[in-house]
């Protein structure tokens, strides 16, 4: 899930600031700490119960059928627990998440994050869409290391464990051909359209802002939450849909819109500025506000107060001036602070960067943005 910046108590000014400062760290530290112990900890129990004599199956609660038989843990990060399993019904495996409660504050902070996860499977089910995740089911079942008798929501997914994040292939090339971020940019852009002409039909969780939005915003497109499974671009994870309470910033400081920062009414085009930051850094492999290892106040005040960074544009296209100006004039609409001046649909979006890739003329110039000698070739080692 995103990155969720709360706002903090700041130190008074004064001879006591070193010890207040060192005392907020201290505790930020124990408070890391704790919850890492936890994860382990949970871990731990997990494995221990799924190798321990037969593996477990889930018992859903909607049926009472034992349907999912958890053959390995792939993932237990605090925020969420992601199984590979077996569906019986069609002898083919499946991705079984559901989320962590453990470091939880307190039994109302358990009940948001379990109502926040039964949000997301009620989104991802209402956009049925060849370019986003789809859910094959959605239940509550006991899960290993959790209290006997005890039972947590769940969603079933396709198993897509050999496809790879646009995060994943940016890092392994150091960015994407151009033509690759040109699919990236009609996929997910007809994924941002179909959701966002798609109306929330479900109650939000603790809606006290954003009252006015009234179509499935994912709210944390970027590069980690697309894969590519050797034929499209899809997106998944639609865990902010339905935070819309008071928790302070809720996304990824690198890519989130400025009237989502702001808390302001947003629609598809918060998506689509996120869009647009993820098509930089697969074409750069740099982010388009502040640098790698900035601390995300830091970026989220650049994202609402500066433009976007050009130099590695300039030196993407330091032999093709033309091509420098079609992509800057692409991304200063695109990542423009105001919606109603940003390209105003993923169609509209994905037209104009398939006129800067081909105006730039990138078969002329073979080599001024590295590209793979075969992207298919690239994606076959990689992703097959």
């Amino acid at each position: 899930m995103a990155d969720i910046v709360k706002d903090a108590a700041l130190p008074r000014e004064g001879s006591e600031t070193t010890n207040e400062i060192q005392s907020l760290t201290d505790k930020l530290e124990a408070e890391i700490h704790a919850a890492e112990a936890a994860v382990l900890n949970k871990t731990s129990l997990i494995l221990s119960e799924i190798k321990s004599g037969e593996t477990p199956f889930l018992l859903r609660e909607k049926d009472g059928i034992n349907r999912y038989q958890l053959i390995d843990l792939i993932k237990n990060d605090g925020l969420s627990t992601v199984f590979k399993a077996k569906d019986k019904f069609t002898d083919k495996n499946v991705i079984i998440k559901t989320p962590n409660t453990e470091n939880a504050k307190d039994e109302e902070d358990v009940k948001y994050i379990l109502e926040l996860f039964d949000k997301e499977g009620d989104a991802m089910a209402m956009v049925p869409h060849p370019n986003i995740v789809h859910i094959l089911d959605k239940s509550h079942a006991r899960f290993p290391g959790d209290d006997p008798g005890s039972k947590k929501p769940f969603i079933a997914l396709p198993d897509l464990t050999e496809a790879q994040t646009v995060k994943s292939l940016v890092f392994r090339g150091g960015r994407m051909e151009p033509n690759d971020v040109l699919k990236l940019a009609k996929d997910v852009g007809s994924a941002i359209d179909y959701a966002s002409s798609t109306p929330i039909v479900f109650e939000r969780v603790a809606p006290r802002h954003y009252e006015n939005i009234k179509a499935i915003v994912h709210r944390d497109i970027k590069p980690g939450n697309i894969l590519y499974d050797g034929k499209k671009f899809k997106v998944f994870d639609f865990g902010l849909v339905g935070v819309l309470d008071e928790r302070g910033v809720v996304g990824t400081p690198e890519f989130i819109s400025p009237e989502a920062i702001q808390g302001e009414g947003i629609d598809g085009r918060a998506d689509l500025f996120s869009l647009a930051g993820t098509l930089y850094n697969a074409l750069t492999g740099d982010i388009p506000f502040g640098e790698a290892g900035d601390d995300p106040l830091g970026v989220i005040v650049k994202v609402i107060k500066d433009d976007f960074n050009r130099e590695p544009l300039k030196e993407l296209f330091k032999d093709n001036p033309y091509g420098y100006k079609l992509f800057e004039e692409f991304f200063k609409k695109a990542l423009a602070k105001e919606p109603d001046n940003r390209f105003q649909s993923g169609k509209e979006l994905a037209a104009a960067l398939e006129k800067a890739v081909k105006g730039a003329n990138f078969e002329l110039h073979e080599g001024i943005l590295n590209p793979f000698k075969s992207k298919s070739e690239y994606y076959k080692k990689d992703i097959q």
